[in-house]
């Protein structure tokens, strides 16, 4: 079935459809239509009746001598139409009336009142957050937000014996830091209005959220100044209250958004409903005689296209297409130059917040210097035989220079790294530090 556009001036018959209100609207352009070319034929004496008939209730009245147009919608009336010398019988749908078009504007004053109301309600819907915990993963780093508390960044350990999934247990070792608490006034008024940082309802396009700033964040080593965030409420209806997003927009500064149901308990923060266009089913006249040919070459068109789509995909079978290159700078997309095939490009965490590696410890050097099981242990190394095959690996590789085997922290996870010195090691003759026993693993 193919599909046209219908310009609205040209259906005279058009009455209002329900439609929520878009800047981007062409305010003439409701209600919308859509045009549907059906492939079913109805007879002339069909199309005559109904066009000569158009004071008796559409409805009534059905095609005959068998054919199949559209039955039991409810019709507001036909139209006839020429198209690439073939008539149609178009049937018009009945467009329901949108009261809400004829209500006159409100006032800004009540505007304002609205908008204050949903506010307020959408404030004590999301109390129901409070005592719990929402958290958040993005590779390196977690991030979770508390109700009436803040959120944190934090570093999770990984899961494992006496280590939980979830939620996520916080690596001590490394920092943490705070990107913005709540904060209150020392009334104990429950009164909305005494409390600072309280939400604010926002609209962007036709979507309306609740927006609560955070500050009092741990002070940023590049700016000096705290960390501030935005956390974002939007209404998302059938799921549970989540982290959908969590970036860094400026330096040590942060944007949350957190997808609730909650908000969907007030019309206000619904999502808006898309707006469908209305069908007119055209059908194509023809003589009653004529309809048997017509549907037995349309049969035979389609039996023709099928076997058409089965010849191609027989001859496209290991063929190999060739696709025209693009070609940006002196790079080509997708020649893989740089990355081979199969290798997969890591992606980085959504918030990185200045991250550099950070060295966690040196467990061997060429000095004969090996940690104890118990460094190792703190450093929630057990495998020691691993350790004992790597430091071997690094030692043969060296062949005769220093080397030393470091644990370090990076943004994919903690590496054990091992290093090579590039000159030979200079040893002095009765050198008091290279006295000592060497500790196996």
């Amino acid at each position: 079935m193919r599909h046209l556009w219908a310009l609205p001036v040209l259906l005279p018959f058009a009455i209002a459809s329900p439609h929520q209100f878009s800047v981007q609207d062409d305010l003439v352009a409701f209600p919308q239509y859509e045009v549907l070319i059906s492939d079913n034929p109805v007879t002339e004496d069909f199309a005559d009746s109904v066009l000569g008939a158009r004071s008796q209730s559409a409805t009534d009245l059905d095609p005959s001598d068998g054919t199949s147009a559209v039955r039991g919608q409810d019709i507001a009336g036909y139209e006839s139409m020429i198209l690439s010398g073939q008539e149609y019988l178009c049937m018009l749908p009945r467009i329901p009336v949108d009261e809400s078009r004829n209500v006159s504007k409100k006032s800004v004053e009540d505007e304002n009142k609205e908008l204050a109301r949903a506010t307020k309600r959408g404030w004590e819907l999301l109390r129901g957050m409070e005592g719990n915990c929402l958290y958040f993963y993005s590779g390196w780093w977690s991030y979770s937000f508390c109700y009436n508390q803040g959120v944190r960044q934090f570093h999770q350990l990984t899961p494992g014996r006496n280590v939980p999934v979830y939620p996520p247990v916080e690596d001590k070792s490394v920092d943490s830091y705070i990107l913005g608490s709540f904060q209150k006034s020392n009334s104990d008024s429950k009164d909305l209005s005494n409390e600072k940082g309280v939400a604010r309802m926002e609209t962007k396009g036709e979507t309306r959220y609740l927006v609560q700033k955070l500050s009092g964040g741990t002070v940023c080593d590049l700016t000096g100044k705290e960390r501030k965030i935005e956390v974002q409420f939007h209404c998302q209806p059938n799921f549970a209250d989540r982290i959908t997003l969590i970036k860094e927009t400026t330096t040590c500064q942060y944007l949350m958004v957190i997808s609730t149901p909650r908000l969907c308990n007030d019309i206000a923060f619904l999502p808006p409903q898309e707006s469908k266009p209305h069908s007119i089913a055209c059908s194509p006249v023809m003589d009653a005689d004529s309809i048997p040919s017509f549907n037995a070459a349309r049969e035979q068109h389609l039996a023709d296209e099928d076997t058409a789509t089965a010849e191609i995909e027989v001859l496209m079978d290991g063929l190999e297409v060739k696709t025209k290159t693009l070609v940006i700078g002196d790079i080509k997309i997708g020649g893989h130059q740089m990355v081979p095939r199969g290798k997969k490009i890591e992606q980085s965490a959504i918030v990185k917040s200045g991250f550099k590696e950070t060295l966690i410890a040196t467990i061997a050097k060429s000095d004969g210097y090996v940690a104890s099981d118990k460094e190792l242990e703190k450093l929630n190394i057990r495998n020691s035989k691993e350790i004992r095959d790597v430091k071997e690996e690094v030692e043969r590789l060296a062949n005769g220079k220093g080397w030393k085997l470091e644990v370090v922290d990076t943004p994919r996870g903690r590496e054990l790294r091992g290093i090579v010195d590039e000159k030979e090691p200079t040893v002095l003759k009765d050198d008091p530090l290279k006295e000592g026993t060497k500790e196996e693993l």
